[in-house]
């Protein structure tokens, strides 16, 4: 418990605490909120680097992108976890987010898809385990 103690008042002294709540109020579902909220100071610098380069090629992507889907990312996770248990349905306006954020997802795959490889290299690898689907 002290380790965290010690890591949220470096974290405040640093402005890391502040960065989290740019980071946070700029994100457009809950499930991106949670994950900041849960995202975790870090001092080891292969993972900043990393976090860096994924960061510096979305700013790339948001900045000269015209193709990079913007809109359509729609929290699903309280209407699909329930569809696991037996005898659970999904009605109607919620199949029509989950249309949304599967073709946004569509959209996200054939983006990557489409880019040359070396262009925005750690996005493409992220999304390659994705798996590809057309629209029908």
């Amino acid at each position: 418990m002290e380790e965290n103690g010690i890591d949220r008042r470096l974290e405040s002294k640093l402005g890391f605490d502040k960065v989290r709540a740019m980071v946070s109020d700029r994100c457009s579902t809950e499930y991106a909120v949670g994950r900041v909220s849960e995202e975790e100071f870090c001092t080891d610098a292969k993972v900043i680097g990393h976090r860096l380069a994924l960061t510096d090629e979305m700013r790339l992507i948001m900045m000269f992108e015209e193709s990079f889907p913007t809109n359509g990312y729609i929290d699903c996770l309280d209407f699909l976890a329930p569809l696991a248990n037996t005898g659970w349905n999904i009605d109607l306006g919620s199949l029509g987010k989950l249309r949304t954020m599967v073709e946004t997802v569509r959209r996200l795959t054939n983006f990557f898809m489409s880019i040359k490889d070396g262009i925005y290299p750690n996005l493409k690898k992220m999304s390659a385990p994705v798996m590809r689907y057309s629209a029908g």
